[in-house]
């Protein structure tokens, strides 16, 4: 197959500049694939390693450089105060992609003062006109520079190692108990992005009552910004996971294969392994930044910002797994589960 651009180029070994959250990056492996198409057989990453490395980690891009670090923050000033070993590293590649949002142009012209050739830059951010996926806007915006931008859904290809680590986690969680589990992850980026604790606890619950073993996931981030009355509830509700490295969530999350989470990086990274992922929206629109995959619902309140209900939750659930049989899952306490917000 031919992989060349539209217009005839080669970009044979390509740089892409990250500097957005888990979120942004999962859906930039979007850019990563294009890139392959348009003939990339080497893709770097200079971004954040604390959420890249999970696309090292997968293979999803060969090298990985630390976007605040060695020296490359000097891509923000001037282009004499690259060290030289920064340079050459830069300067080895055919093409970046810089996704900084970049108007005034500095880091795309020090980029093209390291030797790169070809550079793109796209503003992460969606333009007023825009009526698809904001993704879909970074690969028009690819397409205008000739590369092939018709692409799939973001994915992530767990190492076995992970898998195998995962496996073990969620066999210690079953204690013995013949129950599928379904990982819940109750944080986001912003509070008002997130379902209530209470919604979250009651929901367990009923997964419980089902025969599932739901299974909390909390990171670095809710273990510090949550209240401690709020991780606590949590606790006593069903069996946590807590602040596992981003590499092995993605295992765990893989391995479980049913997840339900908020408007959230790790929703995102749950539909890039595969899982049969539940995204609840409020304030955010999820026709520009939902999660991209087979195996995603989403679920938004019907009057935004407001979260869904519980009752609103549950059909989706039981429309997603289609083992569990039987009563149908909004049947279960729904004179309850509608009391909640």
């Amino acid at each position: 197959m031919d992989t060349r651009t539209e217009t005839g180029r080669r970009f044979e070994r390509a740089l892409i500049v990250h500097g957005g959250a888990l979120g942004d990056l999962i859906l930039s492996l979007r850019l990563v694939e294009a890139l392959r198409l348009s003939g990339a057989s080497r893709v770097s990453l200079l971004a954040r390693p604390t959420s890249a490395r999970l696309c090292l980690t997968c293979g999803a891009v060969e090298e990985l450089r630390d976007i605040e670090g060695g020296g490359f923050h000097r891509l923000f000033g001037s282009a004499d105060e690259l060290p030289g070993e920064v340079r050459v590293w830069l300067g080895a590649h055919d093409i970046a992609i810089n996704t900084l949002g970049d108007p005034e142009g500095l880091i795309a012209g020090n980029l093209r003062a390291t030797g790169i050739a070809h550079t793109v830059s796209i503003d992460p951010r969606p333009r007023e006109d825009l009526l698809g996926h904001v993704s879909d806007q970074w690969l028009l915006d690819l397409k205008a520079h000739g590369m092939n931008a018709h692409v799939g859904h973001p994915r992530l290809v767990v190492p076995a190692s992970l898998r195998t680590e995962a496996q073990r986690i969620l066999h210690a969680c079953r204690d013995g108990v013949a129950a599928r589990p379904i990982l819940l992850h109750p944080g986001s980026g912003g509070r008002d992005k997130c379902w209530k604790t209470d919604c979250f606890v009651e929901l367990s619950e009923v997964l419980r009552r089902r025969g599932f073993l739901p299974i909390f996931v909390l990171g670095p981030v809710e273990m510090e910004r949550f209240p401690a009355d709020e991780i606590r509830s949590l606790r006593d509700a069903t069996k946590t996971i807590e602040s596992p490295a981003l590499e092995l969530l993605a295992g765990l999350i893989a391995e479980a294969g049913l997840f339900v989470g908020n408007d959230s990086g790790v929703s995102h990274l749950a539909a890039a392994v595969g899982a049969k992922t539940l995204a609840l929206f409020g304030p955010t629109n999820p026709a520009l930044w939902r999660p991209l995959g087979e195996n995603v619902r989403i679920v938004q309140g019907k009057t935004p910002p407001d979260m869904p209900t519980v009752s609103e939750v549950l059909p989706h659930l039981d429309l997603f797994d289609s083992i569990q049989t039987g009563v149908p899952l909004q049947s279960v306490d729904q004179t309850e589960s509608a009391s909640h917000p």
